[in-house]
């Protein structure tokens, strides 16, 4: 049994309904909130020609940026110091981010470092660096 199982094994559909609409709402809380584009890739294709085509899709959402903690740098070897959180509603999302994902702010591109979703699938937890 996962962590996510057992945490949520005891637990009504109406209180994990309840609790998702919690954590999601707890998105807009604590940080920067912005308008964000989050870009993932769902296919590629290499041409005949040698070229690759992919295939994508995009969706503006509502997120809360915010620093990592000394403590989260220190832990996980993939992450730096300029490196930062993005919290999003999962329900945003029709395609779960991953490392191929990409994101835009405010004009300014990261790329996805890490994603996580929470134990009731509400939001997911973006760690992104700027792009370079």
């Amino acid at each position: 049994m996962n962590v996510s199982t057992a945490i949520t094994a005891g637990l009504t559909a109406l209180e994990k309904s309840e609790i998702s609409l919690l954590l999601g709402s707890l998105v807009s809380l604590g940080g920067l909130t912005s308008s964000v584009v989050i870009r993932t890739v769902t296919a590629s294709s290499l041409s005949a020609a040698g070229l690759v085509a992919e295939t994508a899709t995009s969706a503006t959402v509502s997120g809360t940026l915010g620093p990592l903690t000394a403590e989260e740098i220190e832990a996980n070897p993939l992450y730096q110091v300029d490196d930062q959180e993005l919290l999003v509603k999962a329900a945003d999302l029709s395609v779960a981010p991953s490392s191929a994902s990409t994101v835009t702010s405010s004009g300014t591109a990261y790329k996805v470092i890490a994603t996580t979703e929470d134990a009731l699938s509400a939001t997911y937890r973006i760690i992104i660096r700027r792009a370079a």
